[in-house]
């Protein structure tokens, strides 16, 4: 798997101030800078508008990274299938949370898709799981592996 770790900004162009604007009337402020460890085809600017403020405030950029797994398969008789997991670590660390969150969408008619829509389809599982992990509590997004060992002894 191709991994890439990169800083998130925000970059001015029209595309992206009338995205701003719109998402500045929205009830709830979203982030605007975050740190994702991505392994598959779905990327930051593919979940942005899901990552709020509070989740960058409390798991700031320059210590944290949203581990952001996608990928797309076909079974036998060629139905596509997205799965996406998603969960914090430190940032640099890239390593599968403890803690994570899991999607799933198999779609029931055989179909092809160009890569573009494959990453459109996974990009479908992981919104639904950055939605879940920015839903939850964000004192329980995050477990340390030490925690974890200690809670199972």
């Amino acid at each position: 798997m191709h991994k890439l770790m990169r800083t998130f900004q925000i970059q001015l162009s029209l595309r992206h101030v009338a995205a701003a604007l719109v998402l500045s009337m929205a009830s709830q402020a979203h982030a605007g800078r975050f740190t994702t460890a991505e392994f598959g085809p779905v990327r930051a600017e593919d979940i942005a508008d899901l990552v709020t403020e509070a989740f960058t405030q409390r798991f700031p950029a320059n210590r944290w990274s949203i581990f952001l797994y996608s990928s797309v398969t076909f079974s036998g008789t060629g139905q596509p299938s997205c799965h996406a997991i998603a969960g914090v670590t430190p940032k640099g660390q890239d390593r599968f949370p403890v803690h994570s969150y899991a999607s799933h969408v198999q779609r029931m008619k055989p179909q092809s898709m160009s890569p573009g829509e494959q990453r459109e389809f996974a990009a479908t599982c992981a919104r639904r799981v950055i939605g879940d992990m920015m839903s939850d509590e964000l004192d329980n997004v995050y477990v340390s592996p030490e925690a974890m060992r200690r809670s199972s002894q």
